[in-house]
């Protein structure tokens, strides 16, 4: 059975892997910087790095969801950002070895054309181009807008008015499961 750590379990994405592997039998851990009352999720203070460097040994996969995402909390937290974007995943990738494997949630906004390119977007960008040279062994992520199936009326019903690309979380889920 492989053993999989969730970099930043308490968000959206990561309680759903979270629950979705420990379903499917996986043995799962996860990470995050708040409270929690699960007991296989372990809070950190991820400044950590000698905590850090003990629970990423102990996995065959981590899965990183850990992020500042929003392009404006990007620009005005600028030192959020950098450390959940760049430096923190940059430590893990410099923790893991080849017999690891990352699956690393960028962005689809990696692929497109910017005028001016959010720094959201130069973080994942710079973080892939780390991934790929530092492991052998990644899957890197670049979906849409993720959403439960719960809250795809309230997205359509939000962005009516818009051009919206939406990606389901079992969609990702079965992908990662591939």
């Amino acid at each position: 059975m492989k053993s999989v750590l969730i970099i930043g379990s308490n968000g959206n994405v990561g309680k759903y892997l979270f629950k979705k592997l420990k379903k499917n039998k996986f043995c799962v851990k996860g990470t995050t910087s708040k409270t929690s009352n699960t007991k296989d999720i372990i809070k950190i203070n991820y400044k950590n790095t000698k905590l850090l460097k003990k629970i990423i040994k102990k996995f065959d996969c981590v899965i990183y969801c850990a992020s500042e995402s929003k392009f404006e909390s990007c620009e005005k937290k600028t030192v959020k950002s950098k450390f959940l974007n760049v430096e923190l995943i940059t430590g893990i990738l410099n923790i893991m070895n080849n017999k690891q494997k990352i699956i690393y949630f960028s962005s689809l906004g990696v692929k497109y054309k910017f005028k001016n390119k959010p720094i959201y977007i130069k973080q994942k960008e710079y973080i892939e181009k780390k991934i790929v040279e530092k492991l052998k062994n990644y899957f890197i992520l670049r979906p849409s807008k993720i959403i439960d199936t719960i809250n795809l009326y309230k997205y359509k019903k939000k962005y009516l008015d818009q051009k919206i690309y939406i990606t389901n979380l079992e969609i990702v889920f079965k992908s990662l499961l591939k």
